[in-house]
């Protein structure tokens, strides 16, 4: 299937990243498809993998790596926000363009 695949190229490039930056403790690969297949039951959705390839993760990695996933949420969310923020200040602009327009045709119309 392919999200095994997609398992396997993520272990092989955290394995590689855990040889070659000691530093890190564990590392979370979230995974984000088209359409349906997030809600898809059995469809793997990303993997969370400790630098010592155990299973059982100490009680300070869990945390650690909880803290980072929230940290890359928020930027998600603050990335969100600018877009909703942008897409607002257009949508203000074309609602004022189109009262314009309307207000021109009723002045031609009269």
């Amino acid at each position: 299937m392919f999200d095994e695949q997609l398992n396997k190229v993520f272990r092989e490039a955290c394995q590689t990243a855990f040889l070659q930056v000691p530093e890190l403790r564990s590392a979370v690969v979230v995974f984000d498809f088209y359409r349906n297949l997030n809600d898809m039951e059995g469809i793997s959705k990303g993997l969370w993998l400790s630098a010592d390839g155990g299973k059982t993760k100490s009680a300070d990695s869990v945390t650690g790596s909880l803290g980072a996933t929230l940290q890359a949420a928020a930027h998600i969310l603050d990335e969100q926000m600018q877009l909703y923020a942008t897409i607002s200040n257009q949508l203000v602009e074309v609602s004022r363009a189109v009262l314009e327009k309307q207000n021109e045709l009723k002045d031609l119309e009269g």
